[in-house]
Order: structure tokens, then sequence, then C-alpha cells
């Protein structure tokens, strides 16, 4: 008999809030000899070919939610998608992976499954997304609706290892009557970090991020501090660097307390910059959204542009405040 098991984790130890993530659960069972931890990491780092089971749930909407689940039906998802009168399942191959798409219970497209032979997790879950993601995109089109899927399980049958990917749950906010004031002069920028924030497009998330950082670096900034010489107002010196930040620690430690400004101008003004400027690479082809490696260099990065562009706001609105209070 199959129980569900549930347990609690802090938001915190789940990464940064809006960050897509991965938890992997390692099979145990009552025994009197139960795999120990050298068996738990040797079965993660496992680099033999084998199969992978995969399944991606569709969703009508993208929505946040505090809980992930590792185990779902396949009926559990949902889509504009609807089967054919008498149709169960929708078999298909692409990139020489046969796929099922299968429906809920009210004949909806519920979710895509593969099984992928490969010698990684990354390795089977990129082939798998390569491969279903241009007929997704082609769905998309034909049926001219959206078409989200909102979790991949995997599960690794030689190694009974499961892999649930997320995005890291948000914490609720407490308001109080000194929030709404804001400055003018950070509208515009205001009105970006909220598209980035609602979106769930790792490419419109990276070009909302820097868009605000050119826009305060190259524009707002030496307007702000115009007006503060043309009023006599000495503004203070800020020495702005990449902050600590317990992700970037663990990650991407390099970057931690680097010069913002000259991060900018080194890393995303050039080549990173005309990429999501005009969503092309250095060969001038088109970038491939549904791309799983594509996908992953920008997707890297939002975490660091959305560090550096809370640093860049926090100081601005220090600035404004001062200019403005005259």
């Amino acid at each position: 008999m199959s129980s569900n098991v549930t347990a609690k984790i802090d938001n915190i130890k789940l990464g940064p809030p809006g960050i897509e993530s991965e938890l992997h659960f390692v099979v145990q069972y009552n025994s009197d000899q139960p795999r120990n931890e050298e068996e738990d990491k040797k079965a993660l780092l496992d680099r033999t070919l084998r199969p992978f089971q995969i399944t991606l749930f569709f969703q009508k909407d993208y929505l946040f939610t505090n809980s992930i689940n590792a185990s779902r039906a396949d009926e559990s998802g949902n889509s504009f998608l609807q089967f054919a009168s008498g149709m169960d399942v929708l078999l298909l191959e692409s990139a020489g992976i046969a796929y099922r798409i299968v429906p809920n219970s009210n004949k909806q497209a519920s979710c895509a499954k593969a099984e992928v032979v490969a010698e990684s997790r990354q390795a089977a879950v990129e082939a798998f997304l390569n491969g279903i993601n241009p007929v997704l995109d082609h769905l998309c089109f034909l049926s001219n609706t959206p078409l989200f899927y909102n979790q991949v399980l995997i599960y690794d049958k030689k190694n009974e290892v499961r892999v649930v990917n997320y995005t890291s749950p948000y914490k609720d906010f407490t308001l109080n009557a000194g929030f709404g004031l804001f400055q003018l002069d950070l509208i515009e920028v205001y009105s970006l970090y909220r598209e980035a924030k609602n979106s769930v497009s790792p490419f419109y998330k990276t070009l909302c991020y820097f868009k605000i950082m050119e826009g305060i670096l190259k524009s707002i900034r030496p307007k702000v501090r115009n007006k503060a010489k043309d009023l006599g107002i000495t503004l203070p010196k800020i020495k702005e660097v990449v902050p600590h930040d317990e992700e970037l620690s663990m990650f991407n430690s390099s970057y931690v307390g680097k010069s913002i400004g000259e991060l900018y101008h080194k890393e995303f003004e050039g080549d990173f910059r005309n990429a999501i400027a005009h969503f092309e690479l250095d060969d001038k082809a088109p970038i491939n959204f549904s791309n799983y490696s594509e996908r992953a260099q920008f997707s890297n990065k939002i975490h660091l542009l959305e560090v550096c562009t809370r640093t860049l706001i926090s100081n601005l609105e220090q600035e404004c405040l001062l200019v403005n209070k005259s």
C-alpha cells in the first residue's frame, strides 16, 4: 500500500523567490540495510547510460504556489488543447524520442511523457525538452492559445531517484501606510521591475532587468545628479558593488563585491545586450526560446541581474529623496 508523505521546508532553503530550481528525492526503504549517505551521493552523481522517465505537466495559467508535488497523477494538468472524441492518448515522435500526450478527465491535454536514455539527468531533460518544445510551439500556433508547463518530474529508474523542478515561492509582504510614497523619477523603473516579476519568461525577465540597469546608469542617474548640481546639493558617494547574497555566494561567488557599473560594462553591455535586445545570437541567428541550452544562458543570469537592479534602485531612491526634498 502506498501513502503520501509530506514535509515542510523553510522558504529560505528553497532559494530566492521566483527562481527555478530542483529538489532531489532518493528512495529509502524500511529495511535492515538502508542506503547510506555515500550510496545516495553515488546515485546522484551516476554517469552511466540509463533510462529516465520524464513527465511534463501543462497548465492553463502560470500560478505561483507554496506547495511542491513530487508525485503527481498524469491527469492533474490542464490546458486549452481538447482531445477529439474517442481519442485517449496522442502518440508522436520528435528528435528520436517517442512522446505520449495524456488527457485529464475533461479531455484536456494534461501532460507529455517519454522515456529518455542518457548519462545524466541534465542530458535527459535537455533531450526531452528540445524534442517536445518545437511540437508545443507549433500546437500553440495552431490552437492560438497559450501553452504553459508548470512542472517537470524526472525519475531515474536505475538509482530510484526522483527530481522535481519548481519555482521558489514568494513570501507575503506586510503593507503599511508609508508604502504609498514613491519617487516620480522612477515610475518607468518600477514599471519594468513589475514586468520582470510578473513574467515567467527568462528572456523577458533578463531584458527587463537589463533595461533597468541601462536606464539608471545611462539616463536617470545622470539627470538626477545634474539636477542636484543645479540645486547646489552634494550627493554622497556610493560604492555600488554586488552585495553578499546566499545564492550568489554559493553558485557565483566571483561576482560578490564587484562593482555593478564595471560588471554592466564588461559583461552585459556588449554581446549579452545585443542578444537580449535583438533576440539573436553572435552568429546573427535568432534565439530559439525553446532550446534548453540557449534558455539556460539567460535564466542563469536572472538572479545576478535582479540583485544588481535592486541595489541600483535602492541607491537611486535615496538620491532622488535628497534632491526632491529641496
